[in-house]
C-alpha cells in the first residue's frame, strides 16, 4: 500500500512540475518540442513502478527456484549423515555379535527421523537357527553397549 502511495505522490508532484514548466516556455516551435519531452517524462514517470514490479517478480520467481535447489541440497546431505550414522551402528553392532561369538544373517538399522530430530533407532538383526538361544542375551548387549533398541529375528520363525 505504501508502493502505490509513494507512486500516486510521484505521478503529482511530477505533474505539478510538468505543468509550470509547460507554462514557462515560451510559445511557437520549441513549445511543441517540449511538450513531447514532458509527455515522455510522465510516461517515464508512470512506468518505473512497472520496471521495480517486474523485477520483483523476477527475483521471487529466482529465489523459488533457490529455495527448490536447497531443499533438494538439504535432503541429499541428510540422506548422506543417515546412510553414514547407520553404517557406523552396523559396524557397532557387528563387534558386540563377534565378541558374543554370534554370526548375523542380517543387520538392518532404522532410524526414525521427525521434522527436525532423531525420534528413535532401532537394530534388526536376523540370526540362525543356531542362536536362537542367544536372542534376549543379544537385545541386551546391543541395548547396553551401543543405546539402541534390538529385535532379534531367527531365521525361518515370524
Amino acid at each position: 500500500m505504501n508502493a502505490f502511495y509513494g507512486w500516486s505522490i510521484s505521478i503529482c508532484v511530477s505533474a505539478v512540475i510538468a505543468s509550470i514548466f509547460e507554462l514557462l516556455v515560451p510559445k511557437g516551435n520549441m513549445e511543441k518540442m517540449f511538450r513531447f519531452v514532458l509527455g515522455t517524462f510522465m510516461v517515464c514517470i508512470v512506468m518505473i513502478p512497472m520496471n521495480s514490479l517486474a523485477s520483483s517478480i523476477k527475483n521471487s520467481i529466482a529465489m523459488q527456484k533457490y529455495e527448490y535447489k536447497d531443499t533438494e541440497y538439504n535432503y541429499y546431505v541428510d540422506e548422506q549423515y543417515i546412510n553414514s550414522a547407520k553404517g557406523v551402528l552396523i559396524d557397532a553392532v557387528k563387534e558386540n555379535l563377534s565378541e558374543l561369538g554370534v554370526s548375523y544373517l542380517n543387520i538392518d538399522i532404522n532410524i526414525d527421523i521427525d521434522e527436525y530430530t532423531v525420534s528413535g533407532i532401532t537394530a534388526e538383526i536376523t540370526v540362525s537357527k543356531e542362536y536362537s538361544n542367544y536372542k534376549s542375551k543379544i537385545e541386551n548387549t546391543i541395548y547396553n553397549n551401543i543405546g539402541i533398541e534390538c529385535k532379534v529375528y531367527i531365521e525361518g520363525n515370524d
